[in-house]
């Protein structure tokens, strides 16, 4: 399903692909568990949640003050991203809010 590179990671095919233009540029990308949706950061303060099928946006997340700077699924409906403003914000993806705040 995956080719493997020079370095031993297997990569997976995601085509075929789309193109997807967003305001900011991309900081972090990550992939839900199910790989139905993708979580796209930006240099702003906004996460855009994107169906991996053909790339239509599925939820926009902001709470961030400034960039964010890293996210990561906890499973298809809770999203971890730090900030430039010093947070990590633990989401909802379903509804778009911030469960929990940390200063980091």
């Amino acid at each position: 399903m995956g080719d493997e590179s020079e370095e031993g990671v297997e990569v997976e095919d995601l085509s075929p692909g789309f193109e997807v233009e967003l305001d900011e540029a991309i900081s972090a990308i990550c992939v839900s568990p199910s790989r139905e949706t993708l979580a796209v950061a930006t240099l702003d303060d906004e996460i855009v949640v994107l169906c991996a099928a053909d790339g239509s946006v599925k939820k926009k997340l902001a709470g961030h003050a400034g960039g964010v700077n890293s996210l990561r699924y906890l499973n298809d409906n809770r999203i971890v991203s730090a900030g430039e403003d010093g947070t990590a914000a633990l989401w909802e993806v379903d509804s778009g809010n911030i469960i929990e705040r940390f200063v980091i």
